[in-house]
């Protein structure tokens, strides 16, 4: 009896085969939603902890501290709006459900052209940015005079 991979293909019994597309075609017709909020709790955690280290005997604990902002990127979350999966951004690139490689093989791109995770995370840093800075004034000028 031939082994599998040296007889031809039947296509009676055999499932198609089905070409895969490379991930930076897939880009197009993916539609997440980038969620940068867990990240910004974090960086405001680890403000309040290196001012403590800093005010404290211990420095050099700081230095250490540093080190924790490498893994930052990580708090940053993607939501797919086809399968309902979240993720790490990092990973996003990887991500094809079966919605986006269905638009991909049907050439049909996302309605209202959906923006890529980049743009999405410089618009929310734009954003929270802006919100933070209001909030800033407002509190400050709501102070003793």
């Amino acid at each position: 009896m031939a082994s599998p991979s040296s007889r031809p293909a039947d296509p009676d019994f055999d499932p198609p085969m089905i070409a895969w597309p490379p991930e930076a075609e897939l880009a197009r017709f993916r539609m997440v939603v980038v969620n940068p909020f867990l990240a910004v709790l974090g960086l405001m955690a680890w403000r309040g902890a290196m001012r403590a280290l800093l005010a404290s005997e211990m420095p050099p604990l700081a230095v250490l501290g540093t080190a924790l902002l490498a893994g930052l990127p990580y708090l940053i979350h993607y939501h797919c709006l086809d399968c309902g999966r979240t993720g790490v951004l990092p990973k996003c690139a990887r991500h094809a459900c079966s919605g986006v490689v269905t638009r991909w093989r049907m050439g049909r791109r996302p309605r209202f052209g959906w923006p890529r995770p980049a743009t999405q995370l410089v618009v929310w840093t734009w954003i929270i940015a802006s919100v933070s800075l209001l909030l800033a004034v407002t509190w400050g000028s709501l102070g003793p005079a």
